[in-house]
């Protein structure tokens, strides 16, 4: 990864958690919260099926973080053994990192949290799904799809059942935005190659 990428990774971690400030204190300390959470949540509680609103929240919740961790498992030996150890370290710092800031704004940090803010399910899936990025060996148009509709899903199955609100979520991706782009700053992982094509990786050439 060269300086410029390293700069821009960084400048993403810092907007990000500029942005994850100033979000926290309009949503908590304000009426905004008040006002949008329920504009937000009601396409999602009112104008779903009750069928397709548990299976989102099922998947969102449940099944596709323990699917991601699973990936993230098998990536990062995967990885190790290949000796890609930045990415291998990058992809244990990300959810380790996201999930000790998360308790420590929930625990008042700087007044941005409490209890639900930001919601945890959300951090853990999508710090998870960075480690998944970082590791995976073979960059693709569908990968990204797939990558996107994830994300998707989890944000939307947290707040189908009443489980979180939007702005709970909200924060949750700006939180692991702003771990992941600090990290990718300061670690610069090299790209993990597929072994059929050692040009390619994730992160931009290597």
């Amino acid at each position: 990864m060269s300086s410029v990428q390293r700069a821009q990774w960084l400048a993403v971690g810092l907007m990000a958690f500029l942005t994850l400030v100033f979000f926290s204190i309009l949503w908590r300390h304000t009426s905004l919260g008040g006002r949008w959470d329920p504009l937000l949540a009601s396409p999602l509680i009112h104008d779903l099926p009750w069928t397709l609103r548990r299976l989102l929240s099922s998947l969102g919740r449940t099944w596709l973080p323990l699917l991601l961790a699973v990936l993230v498992a098998v990536l990062w030996i995967s990885a190790v053994a290949q000796r890609h150890l930045g990415a291998a370290l990058t992809a244990l710092l990300v959810p380790s990192a996201s999930l000790l800031m998360l308790v420590q704004i929930r625990d008042g940090w700087l007044g941005l949290g409490v209890e639900d803010f930001p919601s945890g399910h959300t951090t853990a899936a999508c710090s998870l799904l960075v480690s998944v990025v970082v590791l995976w060996p073979r960059p693709a148009s569908w990968a990204t799809l797939l990558w996107t509709l994830t994300l998707i899903v989890v944000a939307v199955g947290n707040v189908t059942l009443h489980a979180h609100l939007p702005g709970e979520v909200i924060a949750a991706v700006l939180l692991v935005s702003s771990v992941t782009g600090l990290l990718l700053g300061i670690l610069a992982p090299r790209p993990v190659t597929a072994v059929w094509s050692p040009n390619r990786g994730t992160m931009g050439p290597p």
